[in-house]
């Protein structure tokens, strides 16, 4: 309530993600506590005339990764092209006057494989839950450390694994008929998971 009486028109709600050089485990939500934010971020859409971003989750509340989906993915302030912004690794750059942006994003072998290999696996995140995977793909695409400090394949090996926002059986449906719409047609893994449950 405050935040709309302050104007404010929309808010991102983003569960924490223990990597990088200073990781706070004990910050992590637990599965319940996840299960909760859940619960709490579709109630408020229901109720409330602010809207509310998150990014996991479709219409009916099963999990996704959405640079798995190629939905998303991120560029940092040096114009390297990575999965996420938790994903701290590159292969391509926006610099590259070679090849088009589009062409970045979609030609991308590194990309391609990513997302391959997170759909395979998860529909939760890969740091979390198999820190391993990533570490593998990231050696076989030679993809640069693309953070400032120069010390995320360290970072990367001593995460230990955690669990997500995939909980297969806690699946909490849009209630608000505007996001149900929106993400079902918008915001969805457009077919990428099919055939990996």
């Amino acid at each position: 309530d405050k935040l709309i009486d302050m104007g404010v028109m929309y808010c991102w709600y983003h569960i924490y993600r223990v990597a990088g050089p200073e990781p706070n485990p004990e910050l992590a939500l637990s599965p319940e506590e996840q299960l909760r934010a859940r619960k709490f971020v579709v109630d408020i859409r229901a109720r409330k005339p602010i809207g509310v971003i998150d990014a996991y989750f479709d219409h009916d509340g099963t999990a996704l990764c959405p640079a798995a989906t190629g939905l998303s993915h991120h560029i940092n302030p040096w114009g390297d092209i990575e999965p996420c912004p938790v994903i701290q690794f590159a292969t391509d750059s926006i610099h590259d006057r070679s090849k088009t942006l589009k062409e970045k994003f979609i030609g991308s072998e590194f990309l391609k494989d990513f997302r391959h290999v997170v759909q395979q696996n998860t529909r939760g995140c890969i740091i979390l839950e198999r820190p391993d995977l990533l570490e593998d793909l990231m050696k076989k695409h030679g993809a640069k450390d693309s953070t400032f400090r120069k010390q995320a394949m360290q970072e990367l090996q001593n995460l230990e694994t955690r669990t997500s926002q995939y909980s297969p059986g806690n699946e909490v449906p849009e209630k608000s008929w505007v996001y149900r719409i929106a993400k079902k047609f918008f915001f969805n893994d457009f077919g990428v998971y099919a055939g990996t449950d």
